[in-house]
């Protein structure tokens, strides 16, 4: 969870009779019984060092999502993600992060599709952090083309607005050479939606972001790019949704 924010804490798991203790505010040591089993079920990262094991995917997945069940006021200061209830009931804070997490974990892994609940599994007393019921819901939200977490966000929002919503969709040039990819949007209806981070407010971007705003509305579709401060609270993501809606229609 570090690729988040610097300041998250970086989890070891240890046998239950390990004669240490957590030695810096970084590192999170997690006592089992069942260390032997986690271990042949590990992955080695890196040949050069074959005694550093990571734990199995799908475990390493569950601890992720079990750490951020649980409410944490620093965490809530250093990764702030709004509460989005009065949007959906299921849009809390800590459901937001989770998607995100799931998002960026299969994205980096390239999956093709997220993992399935069952997967998530590990020892028991690892495992009973997280009810079945959280994880399902969280995988049934990931998608796998999400790749930043306001990028997250702003599908989560906007999904439910009307069925088919995609994500990296490709834009190509008149020559039928690719430009880029639209980070979301509905292709059958020409809705597009990119998020301008703020490596947009660079000028190289702009002239890149108006040739692909121009190709787009050259064939008839309505683009949307969405900056953070319209991700911030509820009243500003109802007006996206508004806007959006009636691009769509609705």
């Amino acid at each position: 969870m570090r690729y988040f924010v610097d300041e998250e804490v970086l989890e070891f798991l240890v046998s239950r009779g390990a004669g240490c203790a957590n030695s810096a505010d970084h590192l999170l040591l997690t006592r089992t019984r069942a260390l032997q089993a986690i271990r042949e079920k590990s992955l080695t990262p890196d040949p050069t060092f074959t005694d550093h094991l990571c734990t199995a995917p799908g475990l390493t997945l569950a601890r992720m999502l079990a750490i951020l069940d649980v409410p944490d006021a620093a965490r809530a200061a250093r990764w702030p993600v709004p509460d989005l209830r009065e949007v959906n009931p299921a849009f809390t804070r800590q459901f937001i992060r989770q998607v995100q997490v799931s998002d960026a974990f299969h994205q980096c892994r390239c999956a093709l599709a997220p993992c399935a609940p069952e997967l998530l599994t590990g020892p028991p007393v690892l495992r009973s952090r997280i009810l079945p019921d959280r994880a399902r819901t969280v995988l049934s939200a990931t998608n796998v083309g999400a790749e930043s977490p306001p990028e997250t966000l702003l599908r989560l929002v906007l999904a439910d607005l009307a069925p088919g919503l995609r994500t990296q969709i490709p834009v190509f040039r008149s020559n039928g050479k690719l430009l880029t990819s639209a980070d979301m949007g509905w292709s059958d209806q020409a809705v597009y939606i990119f998020y301008d981070g703020e490596h947009h407010q660079l000028s190289e971007q702009r002239d890149h972001d108006s040739e692909v705003l121009a190709e787009l509305q050259r064939n008839g579709g309505q683009v949307f790019r969405v900056t953070a401060g319209q991700l911030k609270t509820v009243a500003e993501v109802n007006k996206l949704r508004e806007m959006v809606g009636d691009a769509l229609g609705l």
